[in-house]
């Protein structure tokens, strides 16, 4: 009987105060899985491992394509738009919404229009005409599953970081499970999102292209299910912890070649979610299995599970929140 994979392609799982694994982090193997097919999770969606794993998602679109290319969609190059522009958030207008602390918009830095400040800035200013229609709603899959995992993780963090709760224990433990595959293409769509808009910059200058290679065509990537190259993709790198950084702020970093954008970094308190368009350094873990935040002499799990189309990904985790 096959796995039921499908059921995580465009759904977000969590779950608190779970039976614990006695072998790994997360929940008992043993138990229901959290994706609602009723079958054991080492059945459904983990391996005996421990790592978690999903069919590869069907593409956003897949009938056939319209054959026109509107001059101002950034997805114009695959010959697949409809006639209407429409506003696109290059930050996902979810993800912002979720994240505002007593009607306050969260704080932004990195966009060149920032001139290096840090800024509450509404929901409007992130949006503008760079997508039609027909992309545009396409991606409201992603901007969804990303909306679910901004939240999660900065009420992990903010937990994890509180100097009043009593107790820090199993009854906080919280466990999130979604595909790793759609936060990626997620990240794709941020970083062709923030090029169109001019958000993405270096030395105040806007760029204007996105660096990639001779055969790589990043609108069939997001939209109509090409895999990205070998080390492609999302991406953890060796950080340090910013200890000024918080769970209500985003930032947003370019890698550049050439004045080309080549990648991307989003930090988000002491997560940094990295997309390399190129093979990244022999130090980055590529497509991590799972991120982990802790709190030293705590008694708690705090666990984000991507799972992938095959096994063998590894962990990442960050300490010294409290």
């Amino acid at each position: 009987m096959p796995r039921p994979f499908p059921l995580l392609d465009d759904s977000v799982f969590t779950s608190s105060g779970y039976k614990r694994s006695t072998k790994r982090v997360g929940p008992d193997l043993e138990d229901a899985c959290l994706c609602g097919s009723r079958r054991r999770t080492r059945s459904c969606h983990a391996t005996a491992a421990g790592r978690w794993i999903v069919s590869e998602p069907p593409p956003l679109l897949n009938d056939a394509r319209t054959g026109y290319a509107h001059p101002e969609c950034f997805g114009q190059a695959g010959a697949d738009c409809s006639d209407k522009i429409s506003r696109e958030h290059w930050i996902s207008a979810n993800i912002h919404r979720q994240l505002h602390i007593d009607g306050k918009a969260p704080m932004l830095s990195g966009a060149p229009w920032l001139h290096g400040a840090s800024k509450s800035v509404g929901t409007k200013a992130l949006a503008s005409k760079i997508l039609c229609e027909r992309h545009n709603n396409a991606l409201s899959p992603l901007d969804s599953i990303a909306g679910q995992f901004f939240q999660a993780v900065r009420d992990m963090q903010l937990s994890l970081a509180s100097t009043t709760a009593p107790f820090l224990g199993p009854a906080d433990d919280h466990f999130l499970l979604l595909s790793g595959p759609r936060l990626q293409l997620w990240l794709l769509k941020l970083v062709l999102g923030g090029v169109a808009s001019r958000s993405f910059g270096a030395a105040g200058t806007p760029l204007k292209s996105v660096r990639t290679q001779p055969g790589v065509a990043l609108h069939d990537i997001l939209w109509r299910g090409a895999l990205f190259p070998n080390r492609w993709g999302l991406h953890a790198r060796r950080h340090r912890v910013d200890p000024k950084g918080t769970p209500e702020s985003i930032g947003v970093i370019n890698q550049t070649i050439d004045d080309e954008v080549c990648g991307a970094t989003v930090q988000f308190g002491a997560l940094n979610l990295n997309l390399g368009l190129g093979v990244p350094e022999n130090s980055a873990t590529v497509q991590p299995a799972s991120y982990r935040f802790d709190r030293p002499s705590t008694d708690v799990q705090k666990y984000i599970a991507l799972a992938w189309p095959e096994d063998g990904h590894e962990p990442i985790s960050y300490s010294n929140l409290g």
